[in-house]
């Protein structure tokens, strides 16, 4: 629960390791695994496809011996400080682009949580759901923080920082 404890803190040197997947079928076997950085309040992934058969039937530790041989060596070191997943996060999620190009909006609903800290293989059993939150996000390359920055000014929402790896484990853990 390291990283879930960086970000309470507000760290602003942290990293987060994710396995993704998209489609609504969890039986797909090509998967993502994602190193998230962040630094001073600056965001970006490094990616690795990766391809996990039976990853649901699996133990973990077996899904995390063949991550480890598939992935570039800088990886091996965030999979070993991290032995046991501790959320599955699921959600929808609709995409905008802008018609001037360089912005990204995606707007993530419909929430849903697995707490797998003591799971021996992936658990697939909701515990927490979070319906009534949206987690909009703008996408952009950093190059253009200064203009995207003043035409946000003009969005009427509040930004704020969302995290749904956080909002979860609040969810589990009863912190919500």
């Amino acid at each position: 629960l390291q990283d879930y404890q960086n970000n309470l803190a507000g760290i602003s040197r942290r990293t987060k390791l994710r396995l993704r997947w998209y489609g609504k079928d969890q039986i797909d076997t090509s998967y993502r695994l994602e190193a998230k950085f962040r630094r001073a309040g600056i965001g970006w992934k490094s990616i690795h496809p990766v391809t996990l058969d039976d990853f649901w039937g699996r133990a973990i530790t077996a899904s995390q011996r063949a991550l480890s041989w598939q992935v570039p060596e800088q990886f091996v070191p965030l999979l070993n400080d991290r032995p046991q997943p501790v959320l599955t996060t699921r959600y929808d999620r609709e995409y905008f682009i802008s018609d001037r190009g360089g912005i990204r909006m995606t707007i993530d609903h419909n929430m849903r949580f697995v707490d797998q800290r003591l799971s021996v293989k992936p658990s697939r059993t909701f515990v927490g759901t979070e319906t009534d939150h949206q987690i909009i996000e703008f996408k952009f390359p950093f190059d253009k923080l200064d203009t995207i920055r003043d035409e946000l000014d003009k969005f009427p929402l509040r930004p704020s920082r969302s995290s749904k790896y956080v909002n979860g484990l609040k969810l589990i853990l009863g912190n919500f």
